[in-house]
């Protein structure tokens, strides 16, 4: 489960001045072209791109592992057990959303309710809470990722995701071409920071 602490405060992986001057349109224009774009692309991925301070309760897996949900995590400002106990002990791989156990492991209680477990068939209650910034910001989206906002803002603009596909039928002959909509350009590039699953 995520609290947002902290929301951004405008949803867009890059400065929408990028789209104004990319696309020649007003200021706006830009900003909601931007907007739309990266939550287009965060639907796409099945993930938030965008930077927030959340608070994220999470279940121990009995691993030296726990798994973020934002990602790449910029700050850690509290890890704690169950009991309200600070953990300390552990490395952080940042890019990835990674807290990594120094000693032995985050453990998993049994319990009647919280989140299932399909390999086990188990329910284990949420016993960490983490408090921390997770998420690209305007000065840390890498290139790539830029650039698939800029094109896909530019594909909203023209109209083009309205019309995924092009069809031509001449008697009892017909094709269709395109049918990846309007991530048909950038795919390759998204699915870097796609969560599969």
């Amino acid at each position: 489960m995520i609290t947002i602490t902290t929301a951004t405060t405008t949803h867009s992986l890059i400065d929408p001045v990028e789209v104004e001057l990319s696309l020649s349109l007003e200021q706006f224009a830009a900003r909601r072209l931007a907007i739309q774009a990266t939550q287009m692309i965060e639907r796409y991925c099945g993930r938030i791109l965008v930077s927030e301070t959340v608070t994220e309760r999470l279940p121990g897996a009995g691993t030296e592992t726990l798994m973020l949900s934002r990602y790449p995590v910029t700050e850690v400002t509290s890890v704690l057990d169950a009991g309200g106990s600070e953990i300390t002990d552990y490395l952080l791989v940042a890019e990835r959303g990674w807290l990594v156990r120094e000693s032995g492991s985050w453990r998993q209680p049994l319990r009647d309710v919280g989140i299932f477990s399909a390999s086990s068939g188990l329910s284990y209650a949420p016993n960490y809470t983490v408090e921390y910034t997770g998420g690209y910001t305007w000065a840390t989206c890498p290139e790539d990722l830029r650039q698939a906002v800029l094109d896909i803002a530019g594909l909203i603009n023209s109209g083009a995701t309205s019309r995924p596909y092009a069809s031509e039928s001449i008697g009892d002959w017909s094709y269709t071409r395109g049918g990846g909509g309007i991530f048909t350009g950038v795919s390759d590039t998204l699915n870097n920071y796609r969560v599969l699953g």
